[in-house]
């Protein structure tokens, strides 16, 4: 199965150049595999770190500007953990973003170290992922 072909629309800056399948169910197998190799520990530390937690104390609700902030910086946060530990799952983590992305793990590799990053962040801001790791975080604080 090749990639979705972008439309003239989507060559926009700031557009992807994949778009990503709906997280399901059936890739918290691979994603706990990431996870494993990358360190549950690494993960529990930024879903748990201060300043993330001191950024969503402060939402009260008052503007979308603060959620969308306290979002950003987990999302930023969670890119920075699996990038610096890249190289301790990297054949599982090219397996599963070219399947989000339908593409072979190859033609990923053959990608631009951006579209890596595009990737992980398309994947990072699907509903329910930052869920899970929530949820990862709390059970084992």
């Amino acid at each position: 199965m090749k990639g979705t072909p972008m439309t003239l629309e989507d060559t926009l800056e700031d557009t992807p150049k994949y778009k990503l399948r709906k997280l399901t169910i059936k890739d918290f197998a691979p994603i706990s595999r990431i996870i494993s190799k990358v360190g549950v520990k690494e993960f529990a530390k930024v879903l748990q770190s201060d300043e993330l937690m001191e950024t969503f104390r402060g939402l009260s609700g008052n503007s979308d500007n603060d959620v969308t902030y306290a979002g950003i910086s987990a999302v930023v946060e969670v890119i920075g953990v699996v990038l610096e530990n890249y190289e301790k799952a990297e054949a599982d983590l090219l397996s599963f973003l070219a399947s989000m992305a339908g593409i072979s793990a190859k033609e990923l590799g053959d990608e631009e170290p951006a579209v890596l990053v595009e990737l992980i962040k398309g994947v990072v801001t699907q509903d329910g992922f930052m869920g899970f790791l929530k949820q990862l975080g709390l059970s084992l604080g």
